[in-house]
């Protein structure tokens, strides 16, 4: 498990004196040369430092792992809302944690940092290191690669001539909101790419799949499409569970009642 610890963050001091715009340094500068605002209660040099902010500041804290990483959620523990501004006000909610899976795969697996998010199932990662074994694919090291996350499909946001589906946008928020930024681990199932090159990968964060978490929080649903299959009943279960929950796109005033129909997306259209 993590353990974090709390890195004060300092606040931008007051101004001094009433004066707009005066920074910490001005705020030194008349600690040294004002004269006191009371000749009956002079303030000392340490006690306008003080007014200023520079010998007690305000501090706010703030969590770094130990890896002295950027402050960023801790996936696997995560049991509040992640929020992110979506479409139409929609608030990104991934309460719920899908189970812990990592321990099921195969020996082997590559190390990458997720550098941007396509849509809701496909990001671009960047290789970083890898374990051999089943689980690990073939791509080059330090190279940036495109990765549809396995057995999964999200309504269409970006793709040419075709309109942005209903949830689409949405399902891009929590993806974004989930990996980018994050150091996650690649796990292969049977084939290496898809039609269109993209890696085909389960996506960890710690020990969870990122794959799954969207199923559950009904940003995704489960997409059986052989050979690919090895976690394929977890999926439907967890897109029963969110079905009976009436979450994210499951909801009965999601997109008036279309969204159903515009996930079922043909397995022709490469989604």
């Amino acid at each position: 498990m993590f353990r974090f610890t709390q890195i004060p963050r300092r606040l931008p001091p007051p101004s001094f004196g009433g004066r707009a715009g005066t920074t910490g340094g001005s705020c030194r500068g008349a600690c040294r040369k004002a004269k006191p605002r009371s000749t009956d209660s002079p303030l000392s040099c340490q006690e306008r430092r003080a007014e200023c902010g520079l010998t007690h500041p305000r501090s706010t804290p703030i969590a770094y792992n130990v890896f002295g990483m950027r402050p960023r959620p801790l996936i696997a523990l995560l049991a509040v809302a992640l929020a992110l501004a979506g479409c139409g006000g929609h608030r990104v909610l991934l309460r719920r944690q899908a189970p812990a899976t990592l321990s099921e795969e195969p020996g082997g697996y590559e190390a990458a940092v997720v550098v941007r998010v396509i849509d809701g199932d496909t990001v671009e990662v960047r290789i970083t290191d890898r374990v051999d074994g089943p689980g690990a694919g073939r791509a080059t090291l330090n190279r940036i690669f495109s990765v549809r996350l396995i057995g999964i499909d999200t309504p269409e946001s970006v793709k040419p001539g075709s309109p942005i589906e209903c949830f689409g946008k949405e399902a891009s928020a929590a993806t974004t909101a989930l990996l980018e930024g994050q150091r996650v681990r690649l796990v292969k199932d049977v084939e290496e790419t898809d039609a269109y090159g993209r890696l085909l990968r389960y996506v960890y964060l710690e020990a969870e799949m990122a794959n799954a978490r969207l199923v559950i929080n009904g940003y995704a649903h489960a997409y059986t499409y052989p050979p690919d299959v090895r976690h394929s009943s977890l999926l439907q279960e967890l897109e029963r569970e969110a079905r009976e929950a009436e979450r994210g796109l499951w909801l009965p005033r999601t997109c008036k009642g279309q969204a159903l129909g515009a996930l079922h997306v043909s397995e022709a259209s490469g989604s």
